[in-house]
């Protein structure tokens, strides 16, 4: 995913100009110390707080495909394709509510997830 490679670069890039890997630079370390030891642990939060919102845009992406009808065929079950489907069966509200709802549901959870996971490793937030 692009997103994924232009915040590795920006983090690499903001890292790459902080007073510790200078540092590790005059003690002496080499570029494959610098790049895996000292930056890339560094730049490893920015993308671990991604993951999760990219995870939710997925799902929401696949259930608009099965929507569509271009998404997992019959008979295999997808929340998408029963909402797609749902509007054959008039008067049955529950064929559109609790697919919807799982799909909604699901969604907030990960992101939920995503902003506990951003929160636990943003050091600002931490109380010494």
């Amino acid at each position: 995913m692009p997103h994924f490679a232009r915040l590795t670069r920006a983090s690499v890039l903001e890292e790459r100009e902080k007073g510790y890997v200078t540092a590790a630079k005059v003690a002496g370390a080499g570029k494959a110390r610098l790049m895996f030891l000292t930056v890339l642990p560094n730049c490893l939060s920015p993308l671990i707080v991604q993951t999760p919102f990219a995870l939710s845009a997925a799902l929401l992406d696949v259930a608009a495909l099965g929507f569509l009808g271009l998404g997992v065929q019959r008979p295999t079950p997808e929340w998408g394709f029963m909402l797609a489907n749902s509007h054959e069966s008039s008067g049955e509200w529950w064929m559109i509510w609790f697919p919807g709802m799982a799909i909604t549901f699901t969604v907030i959870c990960v992101n939920v997830i995503g902003d506990g996971v951003r929160d636990a490793l943003d050091p600002r937030l931490r109380r010494s």
